[in-house]
Order: structure tokens, then C-alpha cells, then sequence
């Protein structure tokens, strides 16, 4: 186990510096669903629901147990009574639209005076962090995953995760700051030096 979990963790490495290599270009900016109107977010958390009762477990037997998301702090769980969700927390529409609205956000916000000048490569660097990382394992987006109805998520950026599982089977939850490779590398080298953080 402990050798599978180490390659878990180089692969998840080797994607986050994938994902964030050449982005020095990156503008300053902040965004969580919670930018988002009532309306906007009414309609995410619907979708995510939906999404979360028609997937799957892992185990045939077992079935979807815990199903939320809070319209106000975009708090979600999908789990399963036993064993981990088919669905990964990258795929959850929550996670999606995350992603894929960071990415404008740091497209528009490249508009901005002190960035206009360097308007394009700005914008490559915000499809390269963000952008072109949606719908894929590597994808960032803040964490809106909570364990139980009533708790604050976090909104701390991630690549990939997993759904998870009652009562809290592990996931790899690989955490990314917004901004910038050095921070990044840094935070990668203090995260491999220290092992993986497993969360539930």
C-alpha cells in the first residue's frame, strides 16, 4: 500500500507542475462560486445533486448515502454507504464550473491596466493554469467538499480529489495556491518532504 501511495503522489506531483509550469504571467485575482449570483448557484447545486444520485459506487452492492450542496456556501458531499463513488471530485459540476469560471476570471482580469500590456501572454498563462486543465484529473478549482451538511468548505485550490466515502475513506486532495510556480514548487517540495496529506 505504502508503495501505491507513493506513486499516487509523484503522479499527482508531476500533474500540478504540469499544470502550473510557465504561468508566471499570471495576473492577481480571486474567484470561488460564491462570486456567483443566488440564481447561478441554485441552479449548480441542482445540477450537482442530480449528478451525485445518478452516479455510481465502486461497490455494486452500495449505494449513494450522503447527497448535498448548499446554495449559499456551495458546501458538497457525494459518498456511498461503503466504498468510494465512481465519480471523481474533478468531475463534479460544482468543480467544473469552478474551473472553468476561474479561467475567465483570470482571462478578464488581464484587461486590467497593469496586465494590458502583456495582454496575450497573460491570457495563455490563465488557459494554461486553469482552462485547459477543466474535465480532466488534473483539473484546479477551489474544494467545496465538506463531510457534513452545516460545515464551511475550505475553497482552498486542488487538482483532482476524489468524491470520498462514508464514514471518510481516504482521498488525494493535492492543494495549489492561485497564484504563481514558485509558491507552487515551494508548497510541492514541502508536501513530497512531509508525504502525502490523505484527507477524508
Amino acid at each position: 500500500m505504502r508503495f501505491s501511495t507513493t506513486i499516487l503522489a509523484v503522479a499527482a506531483a508531476a500533474t500540478v507542475a504540469m499544470a502550473q509550469s510557465n504561468t508566471t504571467g499570471l495576473p492577481t485575482f480571486s474567484y470561488t462560486l460564491l462570486n456567483e449570483t443566488d440564481i447561478e448557484k441554485g441552479v449548480l447545486c441542482q445540477q450537482q445533486t442530480k449528478y451525485c444520485a445518478m452516479s455510481g459506487c465502486q461497490d455494486a452492492n452500495a449505494n449513494i448515502t450522503i447527497n448535498f450542496c448548499n446554495n449559499q456556501t456551495m458546501a458538497s458531499r457525494c459518498a456511498c454507504g461503503t466504498g468510494a463513488t465512481i465519480i471523481t471530485q474533478s468531475s463534479w459540476p460544482i468543480e467544473f464550473a469552478d474551473c472553468r469560471n476561474r479561467g475567465l476570471t483570470c482571462k478578464q482580469t488581464c484587461f486590467q491596466l497593469q496586465y494590458a500590456s502583456n495582454l496575450q501572454s497573460c491570457q495563455a498563462a490563465c488557459d494554461q493554469a486553469y482552462t485547459a486543465t477543466c474535465a480532466t484529473p488534473g483539473q484546479i478549482a477551489a474544494d467545496y467538499s465538506v463531510m457534513k451538511q452545516g460545515d464551511k468548505p475550505s475553497y482552498a485550490l486542488i487538482t483532482g480529489g476524489t468524491a470520498g466515502t462514508v464514514p471518510g475513506a481516504a482521498s488525494l486532495r493535492m492543494v495549489v495556491p492561485s497564484m504563481g510556480t514558485s509558491l507552487m514548487l515551494g508548497s510541492l517540495l514541502i508536501g513530497l518532504s512531509a508525504g502525502v496529506t490523505i484527507l477524508a
